[in-house]
């Protein structure tokens, strides 16, 4: 059964929320876990795949974009839905929607930012998954950490 963690930013600001998908994304692949990062705009995309090659100084993690990645076998794909004929251990849920297929995961991470309708659309979430019976934590994230 998936773990499902909501992280649930307290500050607005696009950087710190792209700086903490990209800690949260490393801690999980040095881990050891394979994680797909659902970002359903290109933009989105694009920018989260420089910033891993730079959000800290001496941070590896290999990764690309769905849209460019013939094979899908990088540890980090980046894009707006997962290729299943992959296995991913996490997603990383940046959309206001549920993924498709969510139960082929081990653990969803909703990363939630803080304005008030992305908050609603967690709200919604959370209750899909509860009543799916899926374990769920939440985790407030203050702006210095993220």
């Amino acid at each position: 059964m998936a773990r499902v963690d909501f992280y649930i930013l307290d500050d607005g600001d696009a950087a710190r929320f792209a700086r903490f998908v990209c800690r949260l994304t490393e801690k999980a692949f040095t881990g050891g876990l394979r994680v797909f990062i659902r970002a359903p705009i290109a933009d989105e995309q694009r920018r989260l795949d420089d910033m891993l090659w730079t959000f800290r100084q001496g941070s590896f993690v290999p990764h690309a974009l769905a849209s460019t990645s013939p094979t899908h076998a990088e540890p980090v794909l980046i894009g707006e839905a997962p290729a299943f004929d992959h296995n991913y251990d996490v997603v990383v849920n940046l959309a206001d929607s549920i993924p498709a297929r969510y139960e082929r995961f081990n653990r969803i991470a909703e990363v939630v930012r803080a304005d008030v309708s992305s908050k609603e659309t967690a709200r919604h979430r959370f209750r899909v998954y509860r009543d799916a019976g899926l374990e769920i934590f939440s985790h407030k994230v203050e702006s210095e950490r993220a």
